[in-house]
Parts: structure tokens; sequence; C-alpha cells
């Protein structure tokens, strides 16, 4: 006898019919995605919000402080350092999570540095595990910063400290400004992959010895009710 009194012979034909219903079953599930996790929370909240009302925003920096999307503004300095008029502007932070009104140059300036392309990488320990080294490979980004640090044409033959002088064009009209060569960490644009990841490099590049610094704040209820 089988198991349960039924024939030997029954059993045996329930076991292949329930091992070929199983692999049915198992095929129909949808395998994991090995990189589900490339949208941050709150990021398709934000992108609503600014598509249902385009003047709205939750920080604003210093220059449009109490203003509102359009309003002209003045950004401190010359134009090596970021400064000239400008117009407060409204869009996703880095993030992509929250709104910023931030005061953007209006005046079209053009610089070549003539630094190199390349030379960004991530951290060492995102490229331990296989799937972050494929991460690296696929966006073109190493997992060593390069061992020579590169420079712009500014500061060529010059070390860290030196005065420098770069060439702009602010509207096509060449201007010269006075700067220093400092060491500046560069940022890659952002990525997510099981959290905000960044590739950076640094470089030796002539800069303002005061650039315009943005200090966001969030804006208060009343700003909120009026937007």
């Amino acid at each position: 006898m089988g198991v349960g009194g039924r024939p030997a012979s029954a059993v045996a034909a329930v076991f292949p019919l329930a091992m070929v219903l199983y692999a049915v079953l198992a095929s129909a599930v949808p395998a994991p995605v090995a990189r589900a996790d490339v949208i941050p929370p709150g990021v398709r909240e934000a992108e609503q919000r600014l598509r249902d009302n385009p003047k709205t925003f939750d920080r604003a920096d210093q220059f449009c402080a109490k203003r509102s999307v359009g309003a002209t503004c003045t950004l401190p300095g010359d134009a090596l350092a970021g400064g000239g008029a400008g117009i407060c502007r409204n869009g996703l932070d880095a993030s992509r999570t929250q709104i910023d009104l931030r005061c953007e140059r209006t005046a079209k300036v053009t610089m070549d540095r003539g630094l190199p392309a390349g030379g960004f990488s991530l951290p060492a320990y995102f490229c331990e595990v296989p799937e972050g080294a494929a991460v690296a490979l696929e966006r073109g980004y190493g997992c060593k910063p390069p061992t020579e640090l590169p420079h712009d044409r500014f500061c060529a033959g010059r070390g860290a400290g030196a005065a420098c002088e770069a060439a702009l064009t602010v509207d096509g009209k060449p201007v010269r400004n006075a700067g220093v060569c400092a060491r500046v960490t560069e940022s890659a644009p952002r990525f997510y992959f099981r959290g905000w990841q960044v590739a950076t490099r640094d470089v030796l590049q002539c800069i303002s010895a005061k650039p315009v610094v943005r200090d966001l704040k969030p804006v208060s209820w009343w700003q909120k009710v009026r937007q």
C-alpha cells in the first residue's frame, strides 16, 4: 500500500505532477531585480508637488529670501566668484527630494579651464562587492583616486595658494579676474544605488578668494501658504 491507503502507483503519479506544478509556479514568479532601489524615497512626491504648483519651494537661499519665483536678485562678487545679476528660480535639489529657490545668474559666463575629463572615483568600499564594481565600471568611475593631481591651465606650474588670473567670457565679452590656486574637490552627478552615491576627484584650479556661498534655509509657513 502507498500513503494514506492509496495504491503505490497512484502516489507515484501524484509526486511528478506536484513537481511539474511547482516548476510552473516558480517560473511565473518574477526574479528579484538586482538594482531595484534606484529611486530614493520622496523623489516622486517632490516631483509631483512641483508639477502641481510650479511656484512652490521648501527652502530659499539668502539672495532670494522673502522673494518669489521669478523675482530679480543679485549675487555678490565678480564673475569668477559667481557674482552678478540674477533671477530667483526654483527646482529640485541634488537629492531631488526638496524644492529650492535659488538666485541664478542671468549672464552667460563661460570658462575653459582645460581640465582632463576623467579621474573621478568612488570610495574603495563601494567596489568591494561585485555589484558595486559593476556599477562603477558601467559609469566610467574608478575606485582609486589618480596618483597625480590634475590642474587647470591657469594653475599650470603653480602650487596651492599661488596667485592666478582666470580668463572668462561674460555675455561674449572677455574678462580677467584675479584668483588663487586651490585644491578643489569636484563631484560628478549623484546617482542612487542603495543610497546616494557620488564620484569625486581633487583638482588644482584657479578660484575666487571670496566665492559666492549659499545658505539655504526652510521658508516660513506664511511663505508656504502664499505660494
